[in-house]
C-alpha cells in the first residue's frame, strides 16, 4: 500500500499548489483571447454588426456554441450591468419587444451581483466565464478534501470540472455551474458537524444555493438539486443516530436559501403564468440526443474541431456536456474497488447510468424521470449535463485516490479495458453513417480528427497501464498529469476558431441613437434581436423566453400572423416552406407596425424590402468563383424564370476576402435589344451579401424573353462570385460552371414609394416609415412633452385619455401629480390612463407584485442566517474552551 506522503500537512499553505494551478488554468485555457491575438465577440457574429471579420486558424465555433450567450445574456446583461450601475434595479426592459421583463427572464443574469456588472462590457462575459471556471475547480477540490481525498486526487476533478464542456456547449447557462460542488460541500460539512455534536455546518447551503438560483438558469439549478437531493438521502441514511440533527442543518440552510432567492423566484413564477414556453410545454419530455452525437461524450474532437459539423450530419444544438475517455476509465476503476465510500460510488453511478439512459431516449427512462414534478418541462437532456459532470468528475477522483492507496488488480484493469473498448466501438458504430457523410464532405477534416482521437485512446491506455502499478514517486503525478493534460488541451483548441481581427460598425447604432428618439425600430436582420437593448435603443424585434401570451396574439394579428414570438427576429425561417418571408409580411402589414411605434426598418446592405424581388432557383453550397482583374463570367436566364415587369436592381452574392477585395463589378444585362448597364464599389461590398448593383435605367421585361447577363471586373483585387447548386427544376442555363450557377436577386419597382432610405453603410441600410405613432399620444385638446420613457407632461383643454406604447403588464403602476391611477388597456397590449383637465405631470414606474413581501422575506432569512452563524460560533467557541 502507498502511504500518503502529506498526511502531515497542515493548514492552507499545503493546499496553495493545487490553488494557484486551478487559478492559471483557465486564464492559460483562453490567453489568446485575453491578449487580444483572437477575438471571439459573440457580438461580431450576431450583432450582424460585423465587419472585415478576419479567418479563424481552425474550423469550429469560436470558444461558444449556443447563440444564445449573444442573442440575450451578452445584451441584456449589459443593460441590466448598467442599470446597476445607474441606482436602478434592473426590473424592466423598455427596448425590446413592447417592453418586457428583465430580471424575470432570467437568461439575463440580472440579479448574480456582483458578476453581472462584468458584462457592461462587451468581452465581460469572457471574464464572468473565467472566474466561473476558477471557481468551479475550487469548489470541486475542497468538496473532495472534505470527502477526506488526498490533494492530488481532489486536484484531478477540480481541473476536469473547471474546464469542462458545459463552459463551451452553453456558456449562456454557466452561472450555476459552481455552485453545485459548492452546495454538495454544504451537505458534507452539515453532516460532519451532525456527527461531531457540533451547531452550524450548514452555512454554505443558503449561499450555494440561492447563488444557484440568481445565476439565471433555473433549469440548471432544479436539475443540479436532484442530484443534491439523492446524495442528501444517502448521507441521511449513513449517518445513523445523528441523522436527523443533519436533517434539520440541510432543512434550515435549505429554507434559508430559498427565502434568499425569493425577490427573483416571485416575479419569474409569475411571468411564466402569463407567458408561452415554447418547447417546455411538451417538447422536451419526449426530446433525446441523435446517435450521431454519441462518440462526442468520449471523444470530444470526433468531428474535427469542436462545433465544426453541420446539422445535415450531426446536430450540436442539445448537446450540453462532454466527459472525454480518460475520467471516464477513472470513474471505471473506482466503480470496481471496494472500500468505505462504496455507496458515494454507487449513488453516483448511478445517476450517471440512469441519466445516460434517458437522454439516449431508453423508454421507461424517459418514463420514470417525467414522473418527477417539472422534469418533463425542463431541457434535461442538454441541462442535466452539469449534474452529470460533476458525478462522474467526482467518481474520477475517488478513482485516483484509491490507486493511491493501492494498485488495481490486473483482472480489473482489464475488465475496464473491455467496458472502455466497448463503449468507444458502440458509440462509434451508432454514428457511422454520419460520420461517413461527414467525412466524405470534407475529407480535410479527418486527420485531425484520427490525430486527435489516438491520442485520447492513447491517454487512455497509459492510464490503464498505470493503474495496474503502484503509483509511486513518479506516477502519482505522471497519472493525473495525463488527466488535466487532456482536459486543457480540448478547452484551449476552440481559441484557434475565433477570428483574428474583426470589428463592429456602429455608424448606423450611432444614427439610431440621434435621431430614434421614443420609438421604435424592426431589423430584418442587421442590429439583431435584444443588441438594441444592450445600446438603449428600442426594437419591437425580441429573442425570449419567456414570452408573454399577450404579445405572441398581437404578433399574430397584426405584423406576421406565422411569425415565431420567441424568436421574432426578422430573419426566422419559416417553419413550413411556401408562406411568406419577414420582409414580405412587412409589406403586408406596413401600416400595423406603424401604429407598433416602428420609426425605422433596418436591413442588411443593400437590401430593399420595398421592392418586390426574384432570386434564381440556385441554392446556396460552399464553392465560389474567384474573379480577377480582367475577368468575365456571363450567363443566360431563359423566359419565365424572373417574373417582374422591369429590373432595377441585381444583387450579386460575393465574398470579399474579409474585406480585402477592391475594384469596380459591372454588370451588363439585355433584354431582347435593350440593355442596361450598372456598377459597383466592391470596396463598399460586405462579405458574404448581396451586392446591389443598380440599372442606369429601368429594364423592362417582355413576355417571353430570355435575359443575357455579363459581370466584369476592371482593376483591384479579386472578388469571390458565390455559387449554388441549380435546384432540381432549374433550366442548365443558369450554370456558369458544372452543376453550380449565380444565386442572383433581381428587384422591380418599389412597392412603397413613400418610404426612404435615410442611411447605408457596410453593415446596414436604414429606411424610415413615413406615418408611425409616437410612444405617447393623446386624444385632441392635449400638448405632451416627454421627459423619458416612464415620464409625461400633458395639457390637457378638456378631460382626455394618454395611450403609453408599453406592454401592459401586472406590477405596472403610474401617478398622475403625485396620486395613484389605474392603468387601462390600449387596443391589444398598451397602455392607457385618463388625463385631468390642465398640467399633469404622468409617472410610470414597475415594480414586480409580491416584489415588498418578497424581500421582506428575504431580508429576515438573511438575518436569520447572520444570527444563527453567530450564535452558533459562539457555542463552538464554549466547546473549543470546555471540551
Amino acid at each position: 500500500m502507498t502511504q500518503r506522503s502529506d498526511e502531515e500537512d497542515h493548514g492552507w499553505r499545503a493546499h496553495a499548489a493545487p490553488v494557484l494551478l486551478l487559478v492559471l488554468l483557465p486564464l492559460l485555457a483562453s490567453i489568446l483571447l485575453i491578449t487580444g491575438m483572437f477575438d471571439n465577440n459573440p457580438a461580431l457574429f450576431f450583432s450582424f454588426l460585423g465587419v472585415h471579420v478576419r479567418g479563424a486558424l481552425l474550423p469550429g465555433a469560436p470558444g461558444w456554441l449556443d447563440p444564445t450567450i449573444a442573442l440575450i445574456t451578452q445584451p441584456l446583461g449589459r443593460l441590466s450591468a448598467e442599470d446597476w450601475l445607474r441606482g436602478i434595479i434592473p426590473w424592466w426592459n423598455p427596448y425590446t419587444g413592447p417592453g418586457m421583463p428583465l430580471a424575470a427572464e432570467m437568461q439575463t443574469l440580472s440579479f448574480f451581483l456582483p458578476f453581472v456588472l462584468l458584462l457592461k462590457f462587451w468581452q465581460g462575459w469572457l471574464w464572468l466565464k473565467i472566474i466561473l471556471q476558477i471557481m468551479s475547480g475550487l469548489a470541486m477540490y475542497a468538496l473532495l478534501i472534505e470527502l477526506g481525498c488526498r490533494r492530488i486526487a481532489a486536484l484531478v476533478p477540480g481541473v476536469l470540472y473547471a474546464l469542462n464542456g458545459t463552459f463551451f456547449l452553453v456558456p449562456h447557462a454557466m452561472g450555476p455551474i459552481p455552485f453545485l460542488p459548492l452546495l454538495l460541500l454544504g451537505v458534507e460539512r452539515a453532516g460532519r458537524a451532525a456527527r461531531m455534536g457540533r451547531p452550524l455546518g450548514w452555512g454554505l447551503i443558503p449561499l450555494a444555493l440561492a447563488y444557484s438560483l440568481y445565476a439565471g438558469y433555473p433549469e440548471i439549478a432544479f436539475l443540479d438539486g436532484l442530484l443534491v437531493a439523492c446524495w442528501t438521502i444517502w448521507r441521511f441514511a449513513a449517518l445513523a443516530d445523528v441523522r436527523w440533527a443533519f436533517a434539520g442543518k440541510v432543512a434550515a440552510g435549505g429554507i434559508i436559501g430559498v427565502m434568499l432567492s425569493l425577490p427573483l423566484i416571485v416575479p419569474f413564477l409569475q411571468y411564466v403564468q402569463l407567458s408561452i414556453l415554447g418547447a417546455h410545454q411538451f417538447l422536451f419530455s419526449i426530446m433525446r440526443l441523435g446517435a450521431s452525437i454519441a462518440p462526442v461524450q468520449l471523444l470530444p474532437l470526433t468531428y474535427g474541431p469542436q462545433g465544426t459539423s453541420s446539422s445535415v450530419y450531426i446536430d450540436w444544438a442539445e448537446l450540453g456536456f462532454w466527459f472525454g475517455l480518460p475520467p471516464v476509465v477513472l470513474a471505471l476503476a473506482a466503480l470496481a474497488r471496494p472500500g468505505d465510500r462504496r455507496g458515494l460510488i454507487l449513488l453516483l453511478a448511478g445517476f450517471v447510468l440512469f441519466w445516460q439512459a434517458r437522454i439516449w431516449g431508453f423508454p421507461p427512462a424517459i418514463w420514470i424521470a417525467n414522473l418527477i414534478p417539472e422534469v418533463g418541462r425542463t431541457d434535461a437532456v442538454r441541462f442535466i449535463g452539469v449534474a452529470m459532470e460533476a458525478a462522474l468528475f467526482i467518481l474520477a477522483g475517488l478513482g485516483i485516490d484509491g490507486w493511491l492507496k493501492v494498485a488495481l488488480p490486473g483482472r480489473i484493469v482489464r475488465n475496464i479495458l473491455i467496458i472502455t473498448t466497448l463503449l468507444v466501438l458502440a458509440s462509434l458504430l451508432a454514428a457511422a453513417p454520419e460520420m461517413l457523410a461527414w467525412y466524405r464532405d470534407r475529407p480535410g477534416l479527418l486527420p485531425f480528427s484520427l490525430i486527435a482521437d489516438a491520442a485520447e485512446i492513447i491517454a487512455a491506455l497509459l492510464m490503464l497501464a498505470l493503474l495496474a502499478r503502484p503509483s509511486g514517486r513518479l506516477g502519482r503525478f505522471v497519472l493525473p498529469g495525463i488527466v488535466c493534460a487532456d482536459a486543457f488541451l480540448i478547452a484551449f483548441l476552440p481559441q484557434l476558431s475565433a477570428p483574428r481581427g474583426g470589428h463592429l460598425d456602429l455608424a448606423g447604432v450611432s444614427f439610431l441613437g440621434r435621431h430614434q428618439g421614443l420609438a421604435r425600430n424592426y431589423t430584418l436582420q442587421p442590429f439583431g434581436p435584444d443588441y438594441p437593448a444592450g445600446y438603449k435603443v428600442a426594437s419591437i424585434n425580441d429573442n425570449a423566453l419567456p414570452v408573454t401570451r399577450s404579445w405572441r396574439d398581437y404578433i399574430r394579428a397584426q405584423l406576421d400572423p406565422h411569425g415565431d414570438v420567441v424568436m421574432f427576429t426578422g430573419a426566422q425561417p419559416r417553419l413550413r416552406p411556401g408562406l411568406p418571408d419577414q420582409a414580405e409580411e412587412l409589406r403586408l402589414h406596413l401600416p400595423a407596425y406603424g401604429r407598433t411605434g416602428v420609426k425605422y426598418v433596418l436591413t442588411k446592405p443593400g437590401d430593399d424590402p420595398f421592392r418586390r424581388k426574384v432570386r434564381l432557383p440556385v441554392g446556396r453550397s460552399p464553392r465560389a468563383l474567384a474573379l480577377g482583374p480582367g475577368q468575365s463570367v456571363s450567363g443566360t436566364i431563359p423566359p419565365g424564370i424572373i417574373r417582374l415587369p422591369e429590373i432595377r436592381l441585381v444583387g450579386i452574392l460575393v465574398g470579399t476576402y474579409a474585406g480585402a477585395a477592391r475594384g469596380i463589378l459591372n454588370l451588363s444585362i439585355c433584354a431582347g435589344t435593350d440593355c442596361a448597364e450598372g456598377h459597383a464599389d466592391l470596396g463598399h461590398a460586405a462579405d458574404d451579401e448581396y451586392l446591389p448593383v443598380r440599372l442606369d435605367h429601368p429594364l423592362v421585361l417582355p413576355r417571353g424573353t430570355s435575359i443575357r447577363y455579363r459581370l466584369s471586373h476592371q482593376a483591384g483585387s479579386a472578388v469571390a462570385l458565390w455559387l449554388g447548386r441549380l435546384d432540381p427544376s432549374a433550366p442548365s442555363s443558369l450554370a456558369v460552371s458544372a452543376g453550380f450557377g449565380l444565386p442572383l436577386e433581381f428587384a422591380g419597382p418599389r412597392l412603397a414609394p413613400d418610404v426612404r432610405r435615410v442611411f447605408t453603410d457596410e453593415a446596414m441600410n436604414i429606411y424610415r416609415l413615413p406615418h408611425y405613432r409616437r410612444f405617447f399620444t393623446a386624444t385632441p385638446g392635449c400638448s405632451l412633452a416627454p421627459r423619458g420613457w416612464n415620464r409625461v407632461i400633458a395639457d390637457c383643454l378638456h378631460p382626455a385619455a394618454l395611450t403609453r406604447l408599453e406592454a401592459r403588464f401586472p406590477g405596472w403602476h403610474v401617478l398622475i401629480n403625485g396620486r395613484a391611477v389605474r392603468i387601462g388597456r390600449a387596443g391589444r397590449i398598451f397602455q392607457s390612463v385618463p388625463l385631468p383637465v390642465g398640467r399633469s405631470d404622468v409617472e410610470f414606474f414597475y415594480r414586480p407584485p409580491g416584489t415588498r413581501l418578497a424581500t421582506a422575506a428575504a431580508c429576515l432569512a438573511l438575518l436569520s442566517w447572520i444570527g444563527l452563524m453567530a450564535r452558533g460560533m459562539l457555542l463552538n467557541g464554549q466547546l473549543h474552551r470546555h471540551p
